[in-house]
């Protein structure tokens, strides 16, 4: 049923005056069939279906990535995509880092804590920050059938 409803869901959040992406509808419908919503899936039923994701479906995440990412399509864009990259990731980094530290006092995860505590969390968070999800980015190169330079650095970029 929770498949059923993502895919309704999906439909019409695509044909909405907004013109959100098929995965807006899904992520929607996954929030609200959860426990906290609707209690369609209980807490052990998303526990299981964390397991199966992270397990199997990464790889055909990863897979599917491969089958978008050309070669070809990079020649004379190496240099600009590490470029890029590397500004990504430290004004990332960077951004996050320091906003988690200054705010650290006042946030109850770490309030309290000693200096460098508050630091390393930040780092942490931070790290975490910069990850990328190659999975929504497939899902809107292929729904909008997208190809050519920018697709194949925007999937190194993942």
């Amino acid at each position: 049923f929770a498949s059923v409803a993502a895919s309704t869901l999906a439909s019409v959040g695509r044909s909405s005056p907004l013109g959100l992406p098929l995965i807006t509808g899904y992520l929607v419908a996954g929030a609200a069939a959860g426990p906290y919503v609707l209690g369609m899936l209980t807490h052990d039923d998303c526990t299981s279906l964390a397991d199966l994701i992270n397990n199997d479906a990464m790889g055909f995440i990863g897979f599917s990535a491969g089958t978008k990412f050309l070669l070809s399509d990079m020649e004379g864009t190496i240099q600009p995509t590490l470029v890029l990259l590397t500004a990504l990731v430290l004004v990332t980094y960077g951004l996050v880092g320091s906003c988690f530290y200054f705010a650290a006092p006042y946030l109850p995860l770490t309030a309290g804590q000693t200096p460098e505590v508050q630091l390393a969390t930040s780092m942490v968070i931070a790290c975490l920050a910069v990850a990328r999800s190659p999975s929504s980015a497939i899902a809107l190169i292929t729904e909008l059938g997208a190809r050519g330079a920018f697709t194949t650095m925007t999937l190194s970029l993942t």
